[in-house]
């Protein structure tokens, strides 16, 4: 294997002719008011689906290059190869002030680097394997072509868009806007992690193989995704799919052990869930609850798993993804009977400790969607958000709850109750 040894310049050299607002940040850097970072697009049937990839700049062989951020680096394409590069800035820029269009526009298109003897223009292209899209990806124009990096290679393209200086009258909007608006930088790979957090552990559960209360599909996907983004941001993750009573106990009971020592704690569960006399419950592949006495042995009440994470001065954060409709509690409902009012829709509300964040795919007592894509309405928005750089948990939550009432039209509203006492941010 040839090892490339690539020397990167700490300070990026000025470009020329880009549109006077916007504006290149290191990452982290405070940006000013109504600006956002640029996005190009979204990661799309790989590892990284979901991923919004954002515009970014960096240094390499006596040039600027633009490119997108994967990783907490800037992913820039030279000379047929895919290069990661550190340190690098991000385009943020007012979301008025640019848009998408094809190349030949009359608006100014905007520089994002330079190279000996040409400007290097802002473009985006899709990336395709047969008739699967892997999104939109950042890169640079010259020559009537968009060179961008995928997989390791530098990938060339001819149908592309171009980044442009909006005017008073911008263009109809591009087919597949990522809209600069957008939400923030990236749930990408880490994306810098941020060091308030020393030792991170997560545990994180997917259960959608059910043997009496039928398949869900999502689950065993958002459990892996979710799991993805959080090594990426420092976890130490157990992770377990589709998982019957007693290895969830197993699983439980290993996050307990890797909790020692540590200073932030997460928690991620997609499956079913009941409530039954204000308590909450996440069930096993394996449950039946034919009976009320099958409560105590099929299910693990989530009490479990929290007093798992009390005990230290530690940051908990519960991301609850249980509230689908699930024919278990009617099943129990009936062998309750008269009881069968104890039985609730979707989780109760959970008192959280000093320090601790339960978040809910939806409001409590109410029943959220599975959806029809790869992941629910809750974890694509989670995922969606959660690496951003530089934001606090609690506005990730506004992010995610804004993103879920417009993907369901209003019929699902997460929902959390927090006692944090601090910003907790786990990207830079």
């Amino acid at each position: 294997m040839v090892r490339h040894l690539i020397t990167v310049s700490a300070v990026l050299v000025a470009t020329t002719a880009q549109a006077a607002d916007v504006q290149w940040l290191p990452p982290g850097a405070p940006m000013p008011g109504g600006y956002a970072y640029v996005t190009a697009g979204t990661e799309a049937n790989n590892v990284n689906a979901g991923v919004i990839l954002f515009v970014c700049r960096a240094n390499f062989q006596q040039g600027i290059h633009p490119g997108k951020l994967v990783g907490g680096k800037c992913h820039i394409s030279y000379g047929g190869r895919e290069y990661p590069i550190a340190p690098y800035e991000m385009a943020v820029a007012s979301p008025s002030s640019h848009y998408w269009g094809k190349p030949g526009e009359s608006s100014t298109p905007i520089v994002g680097g330079r190279e000996p003897g040409r400007s290097l223009i802002i473009c985006r292209a899709e990336h395709r394997s047969g008739s699967l899209s892997h999104g939109m990806h950042s890169g640079k124009s010259f020559g009537g072509r968009c060179y961008f990096g995928y997989g390791g290679q530098e990938i060339v393209a001819s149908n592309y868009e171009v980044l442009y200086q909006a005017t008073t009258q911008v263009s109809a909007p591009p087919p597949r806007p990522a809209s600069p608006v957008a939400t923030a930088p990236v749930a990408s790979p880490p994306v810098a992690v941020s060091t308030e957090f020393k030792r991170r552990v997560a545990l994180v559960i997917g259960n959608g193989d059910y043997r009496v209360a039928g398949r869900l599909t999502n689950p065993v996907n958002d459990a892996s995704d979710m799991a993805t983004a959080l090594r990426r941001l420092g976890f130490d993750v157990v992770e377990g799919k589709d998982l019957d009573r007693r290895a969830m106990d197993q699983a439980i009971r290993e996050f307990g052990r890797k909790l020692e020592g540590a200073d932030l704690a997460l928690f991620f569960y997609a499956g079913h869930g009941l409530q039954v006399n204000g308590k909450n419950y996440l069930v096993p592949i394996d449950a039946t609850l034919e009976r009320a006495g099958d409560l105590a042995f099929d299910t693990v009440d989530v009490a479990l798993v929290l007093a798992q994470m009390d005990g230290e001065k530690r940051v908990n954060l519960v991301f609850l993804d249980a509230c689908r409709d699930n024919p278990l509690s009617r099943s129990l409902a009936r062998s309750l009977g008269t009881r069968s009012t104890s039985v609730g829709s979707g989780l109760a509300p959970i008192q959280s400790p000093i320090g601790t964040m339960i978040t809910y795919a939806t409001e409590p007592n109410s029943v959220a969607l599975d959806g029809d894509g790869r992941n629910s309405p809750f974890t694509t928005a989670l995922l969606k958000h959660i690496a951003t750089p530089g934001v606090d948990i609690g506005a990730i939550m506004r992010l995610v709850r804004r993103d879920v009432i417009a993907a369901t039209r209003e019929k699902q509203v997460p929902w959390d109750h927090s006692s944090l006492v601090g910003d907790v941010v786990l990207a830079r």
